[in-house]
């Protein structure tokens, strides 16, 4: 059995801080996926979240995101996806905020409850 682990690196900028969370399998020693925040004035930014083709369907996503939103706390999430992507972040609690007609993309926000 692969033995996962998540390890996040911080960095403090004037902007806020920013978090890399990488995803590794302890047992190949690779990283399998990956996901980046930003924390500024209160709020938490999720800027992307990756897992690679081959390991997907398995649960590391979900393993990433719930570690995003325990990591959270308190504080609102917020993002924006591709249309294809929001029933995964809506299992997750994130609800739609804005939609242009136009576009392909969507803003999304999980408040805290």
């Amino acid at each position: 059995m692969n033995i996962m682990k998540i390890i996040k690196h911080k960095l403090h900028t004037e902007a806020g801080t920013q978090i890399l969370y990488k995803l590794i399998n302890e047992e190949l020693q690779i990283v399998i996926g990956k996901a980046a925040v930003s924390r500024f004035n209160g709020e938490v930014r999720l800027h992307t979240i990756y897992i690679k083709p081959e390991y997907r369907g398995m649960g590391y996503g979900e393993r990433l995101i719930r570690k995003i939103i325990e990591d959270g706390g308190d504080t609102p999430i917020s993002l924006c996806t591709h249309l294809g992507n929001i029933s995964f972040f809506a299992k997750y609690d994130f609800e739609i905020i804005t939609n242009e007609d136009d576009s392909s993309l969507v803003e999304m926000v999980r408040r805290t409850f």
